[in-house]
């Protein structure tokens, strides 16, 4: 009988400005494997070099591309294409949510969601 290996899930999470701990430790308290992007460009890099399952990215993060724009390119890269995306955006700015899932992200919720509600969500994406 063949035996398979289990692999830790591994998020990307993208300069998702106050959250970014909170979200980081709750999401390793579940098992996963956490990885931090401080700029757009550093996620951009780690997401289609390294395996990542999914991506949790906020619309305006630091460096040269917004989280629409980085939502885009990883949409077109051969790695990437089929990895959830997560898009957070203020309530405040809720034309964001629409430039968000055209651009291709598969959720978009309103900052500043709870950490166990993005986990669940991230649980569910992991899931289907």
């Amino acid at each position: 009988m063949a035996s398979r290996v289990l692999r830790t899930p591994s998020v990307l999470l993208v300069n998702v400005l106050d959250e970014h701990d909170l979200y980081a430790r709750t999401l390793r308290a579940y098992g996963y494997r956490v990885v931090k992007a401080p700029t757009s460009g550093a996620a951009h890099l780690i997401a289609i070099t390294r395996p990542t399952d999914i991506v949790v990215t906020d619309v305006h993060i630091t460096g040269s591309m917004s989280g629409l724009e980085l939502t885009r390119r990883l949409r077109t890269h051969t790695r990437t294409t089929t990895v959830p995306i997560i898009v957070l955006t203020d309530v405040s700015r809720p034309h964001d949510a629409d430039l968000a899932l055209k651009a291709g992200a598969n959720l978009v919720l309103e900052r500043s969601v709870r950490a166990d509600v993005l986990q669940g969500e991230i649980a569910r994406l992991l899931s289907s």
